[in-house]
């Protein structure tokens, strides 16, 4: 026989992610931490890239620092403030 409207949602599972091995959560600060070397190699790269785009030195340096810095952030590799 049919489910009533509501039904069908009740037997629904969840889907879940399991754990990427990429996920900072869980890692110590230690285990985050990327060497400074990778960023200032990601930095030199995006910059390029922009040069290649016709943008300036100034504005590629800013995009450049900007999506680095960004990076960081995702990655947990920034200082956390206790505000």
């Amino acid at each position: 026989m049919g489910r009533s409207e509501g039904e069908h949602m009740k037997t629904k599972s969840k889907v879940t992610k399991s754990p990427s091995s990429k996920s900072t959560r869980g890692k110590t600060a230690a285990q985050r931490k990327a060497s400074p070397d990778k960023r200032e190699r990601q930095y030199e790269k995006i910059k390029e890239s922009e040069l290649g785009r016709g943008r300036t030195v100034r504005v590629a340096e800013r995009i450049a620092a900007a999506t680095t810095n960004k990076t960081r952030r995702q990655k947990g590799e920034t200082k956390q403030q206790n505000w």
